[in-house]
């Protein structure tokens, strides 16, 4: 199996218990510092990977550095990790998590480019004009592209909606070009 099959597999799995547990969203944000504490400390990879070190001692190394600062049942989780040599995968896991906890809130992420900052004014009616279209919650992620010249890009999902100069450009250029004289 891929790793990312067993990440989605393992997510689903912590996700389930969290969400038996009503812990969803503690959780996450738990799981997310975990993952950001693994890609960010090479030493703390470097022992938890290490072949020579008895599993034994990783798992109480980690249970003395989260017990009473995170949930019980991620610990046990990453107990659980550990002990089947998938602890590597703690960030693709976290990325699948949260994946789970934002269709189950009905939460949609879209990526809005434009070629100067977005103020508030218009970000707002942006959002709501998206989630009326999509009928769910709408987080925007703002980025900018100097590149577009002027107006907007939007993705969801698989959704691009593009008002930009540029594609204008772009399109009108291919129109010249096609022009039989």
């Amino acid at each position: 199996m891929t790793d990312q099959i067993v990440s989605k597999r393992y997510a689903l799995a912590l996700f389930n218990a969290a969400e038996s547990a009503g812990l969803t969203q503690d959780i996450q944000e738990n799981l997310a510092s975990i993952s950001e504490l693994w890609e960010k400390n090479a030493e703390l990879r470097a022992f938890l990977e290490a072949p020579q070190i008895a599993t034994e001692e990783k798992g109480k190394i980690l249970q003395i550095s989260f017990r009473g600062k995170i949930s019980p049942l991620l610990l046990q989780f990453l107990l659980f990790l550990l002990s089947k040599g998938r602890l590597q995968q703690i960030s693709e896991i976290n990325s699948q998590y949260y994946r789970l906890l934002k269709e189950k809130i009905g939460l949609v992420e879209a990526l809005v480019i434009t070629a100067s900052p977005l103020d508030e004014k218009l970000s707002l009616p942006l959002k709501q004009t998206l989630e009326k279209k999509t009928g769910k919650k709408v987080s925007l992620i703002f980025k900018t592209d100097p590149n577009l010249i002027g107006g907007i890009r939007v993705i969801m999902g698989n959704q691009v909606i593009d008002y930009s100069i540029r594609t204008e450009l772009d399109k009108l250029k291919e129109n010249l070009l096609s022009l039989k004289v």
